[in-house]
Order: C-alpha cells, then structure tokens, then sequence
C-alpha cells in the first residue's frame, strides 16, 4: 500500500516548486520527503504573508527567517540549503532571485549518538525476542522486531531503507540484500552473516503463513503487518523503545537518549573496532565503513571514527602515533540536497 501524496502547494510559486521537485528527483535525490516538507513550508509562508512577486529577495529571505526563532541551528543549516537550490533554481529559468548563503553554524551535525555496548546489544535481542501483545492486534509489527533489530545492527541500515526493502530484494541463496531505495539514492548491497540469515530466513517463514493474497510476491514489502501493509517507522521506535525499557537501558543519558537509529551508528563504531583490533590500518578502511554505510563521501564517516577513538582509547596504541590525527571537519560544505 503506497504512502499518497499529501504535498499540495497553493502559493504563486507552487507550479515552479513541483517543476524544481521534479526536476531534483530526476537527478537522483530518490528520497525527497524531506526537502517537500521544507518546500510546503516556503509555500505556506508565501500564502500568509502574501508573496506574489516571483523575484525573490533577501528581504523575503530575512523575513522568513524571523519566523523560525526557535528552530536548532542544524535544521536552519538544511532549509537554507533548499533555499539555496530553489532561487538557484528559479535564476535558471530566467527569474531573478537573491542567492542566500548558508549559515555556517549547523553544517557539521553535532548530535552525540547513544553507542551501545556488546552487553547492551544482547539485551536488546533477548528483549526484542521476549515482546508480546495484548488482545488481537492485527496491525502491529511486533511480531518481525526481533529481525528488523538485528537486520539494523548487522548492516548499519537505516530504518526507513529497511522498511522499503520488497521480497525481491533478499536473495537468499546468494545470502544478499539489494539496498534500492536509499537515503542518497545509491544502490548498495549488504551481506546476510549466518545468524542473520536464520532469523530473516525464519522470519520470512512465519510471514508466509499470513493469509494475505501474494504477501510473498517479489514486488511486495518484506516487512508487513498482518494485514500485509508496509510498516510505519513510528509503530516500529514505539516498540524499540519498550525493549529498551525491558532491557533496562536508560531512556535518558547524560548526552541523548538512545534510539533506535543509534544501531546504524553502533554497527559502524563496532566494525571498525573489529577491523582495528585486527591489524587493519584505519586510513585504508574508511571507503570500505563509507560503502557499508551507503555515505556519499567518507566525510559523514569521520565522525564514526572519532567516536570509536574516543570509546575505545587502548585501540590507538594499536596504530601509530599519527593514525588517529584527523582534520577538523567543521565548516565543511555538504552536498546539495
């Protein structure tokens, strides 16, 4: 069942705004929820304060700031960039536009991710494996937690790209899973080890028995509820956050509180915990934790390696003494969205 499109623009620039969404997904951006989102809250903002003229300018741009006080710098960075590429946009075509810049407080994402420990990780599994249900609920995606968490940890997916993930995606006998439908719109590929293997293979099994017409078509979603209907990402944290809870991990450390995105990071922080603690040399395995991750660039993977360096101090004296000077990346530019 496909999500309907519920971004309805209404203002004078709503025909160039769907021509500029358009012309964004077939560049490549496969995901453009984010950036829609951004572009109907341009619209409602040129509808209420009653912006007819098609030249956008650095007054319109201030005033449209004034209106996000109480946004985080991080955000602000994100809805200047896409105003950045909609006026660019609109110069292109022939409409003169103010070019704002963008702010450079916020370009580097500063939020401190939740890592688990290998302790947390399997108390996790055990509580994932031990939730039930009150009653007959026929749209919970309960019952496939214990595959999604661990398909998470031992892939580094994202939730969103494993909820999109359809049947024909999992090749089981090559032990394969086509990541079609990323966050950058890149096609990547993730190896099933033996225990996650079992678990998607058994999980699979039990879906099977679902009466659903074609539940197990290739063009269906992998993970369904009973009804054989894609999952929200929302039923799924709601969940999460319970095994957290049975698990006795705090909701609320002394920097943020864990999540279940925060298995993404941990996959990475453990992986190259792993290849350090085998001899690798960190600088020649950043491209292969970058294409693990599906990163566009090993700049986002920098930040996986400061964490590690930082949680596991004894790894340095495994490298040498310069193995661990990474420049700062502040202040670095980032793709467009």
């Amino acid at each position: 069942m496909e999500e309907k499109d519920c971004y309805i623009f209404k203002s004078k620039f709503a025909s160039y705004i769907n021509s500029f969404l358009k012309e964004k997904k077939q560049k490549g951006l496969s995901d453009t929820k984010v950036l829609k989102g951004f572009m109907l809250e341009f619209d409602k903002f040129f509808q209420e304060y009653s912006i007819t003229d098609l030249n956008i300018t650095e007054d319109i741009i201030l005033q449209w700031r004034n209106t996000r006080i109480s946004e985080s710098k991080r955000t602000l960075y994100y809805k200047y960039t896409a105003w950045v590429n909609f006026c660019r946009y609109l110069c292109s075509i022939g409409i003169e536009c103010y070019i704002p810049r963008t702010p450079r407080e916020g370009s580097q994402n500063d939020y401190i991710p939740y890592i688990y420990t290998s302790q947390e990780i399997e108390l996790i599994f055990k509580a994932v494996d031990k939730l039930r249900i009150d009653g007959n609920k026929n749209t919970t995606t309960m019952f496939f937690m214990p595959a999604i968490c661990r398909l998470l940890y031992s892939t580094g997916m994202r939730i969103s790209e494993a909820l999109s993930l359809k049947n024909e995606d999992l090749v089981f006998d090559k032990r394969l899973i086509y990541i079609n439908r990323a966050k950058n719109g890149q096609q990547r590929l993730a190896v099933m080890n033996d225990s996650l293997f079992l678990i998607l293979k058994e999980y699979k099994e039990f879906r099977n028995f679902i009466p659903v017409h074609d539940i197990n078509s290739p063009d269906k979603y992998f993970f369904t509820t009973q009804l054989g209907e894609k999952c929200s990402a929302g039923s799924v944290r709601v969940w999460f956050h319970k095994a957290l809870y049975y698990a006795d991990i705090p909701k609320q450390t002394y920097v943020n509180r864990p999540r279940i995105h925060d298995l993404r990071h941990t996959a990475a922080v453990h992986s190259l915990q792993k290849l350090i603690s085998l001899g690798a040399d960190i600088h020649s395995e950043i491209p292969l934790i970058s294409m693990f991750l599906g990163h566009k660039n090993i700049k986002s993977t920098a930040h996986y390696i400061r964490l590690t360096t930082q949680m596991f101090p004894d790894l340095i004296k495994i490298q040498s003494k310069t193995a661990f000077v990474f420049p700062d990346m502040k202040f670095i530019n980032t793709n467009d969205l």
